[in-house]
């Protein structure tokens, strides 16, 4: 950019900014309407919002927007106050939170990874957390037999790191389309983090 074509958006404090479907969204905060998904005119470098998230909200986010199955997701805070996964195509109607048939203070959802079909994120089911499988527009639970540490995407596979409350053992899994399957299991140790690197998965262990 030059001088010509620098511009500032003012009265917002912008939090995200993402391109998606040929627009600019960003996630901010402005004295008047709250905390919101915005669009950026990049002609004239006008403002409007998408969607008020929180009326009463700051920048309460863990995150930016990132566009997954197509659609814009992002972590906020509900007027509630839990901090939940929302998913947007763009207009006021399509944004909302992901899946959260429970909605109630300290109630979260958690989006733990995604693949080219589907989302999986922890979340309430009025009875405990579980883990629940979404295609950005509806949601089910999974009957998962372990206790779940992290998880990630590797070669389009989802793979979990999750600890068996009745063996105490902890292992990698992942999830073949229908259930959960244990690769390995690993006695004494708790597995917290999984990354892809290079064609390969790398975990931590404690």
């Amino acid at each position: 950019l030059d001088a010509a074509t620098m511009n500032t958006v003012s009265s917002l404090r912008v939090n995200g900014l993402s391109s998606y479907n040929n627009n600019l969204y960003f996630l901010a905060h402005h004295l008047l309407d709250g905390f919101g998904l915005y669009q950026l005119n990049t002609n004239d470098f006008s403002v409007s919002i998408v969607k008020t998230i929180n009326p009463n909200g700051t920048n309460q986010t863990r995150e930016g927007i990132i566009v997954r199955l197509n659609k814009m997701t992002f972590k906020a805070e509900a007027a509630k106050g839990e901090m939940e996964t929302w998913v947007s195509d763009g207009t006021a109607d399509g944004t909302k939170v992901l899946f959260d048939p429970y909605l109630s203070a300290g109630n979260s959802t958690d989006l733990l990874a995604t693949n080219s079909t589907h989302l999986f994120f922890r979340g309430w089911d009025g009875v405990e957390n579980k883990i629940w499988k979404s295609d950005a527009i509806s949601a089910f639970p999974l009957e998962t037999p372990f206790q779940v540490f992290s998880a990630i995407a590797h070669n389009d596979v989802v793979y979990f790191l999750g600890k068996d409350m009745v063996s105490l053992l902890s292992g990698l899994y992942n999830f073949d389309g229908s259930r959960f399957v244990l690769l390995k299991s690993f006695v004494g140790n708790n597995l917290y983090e999984i990354i892809s690197h290079k064609g390969k998965m790398y975990f931590s262990m404690v």
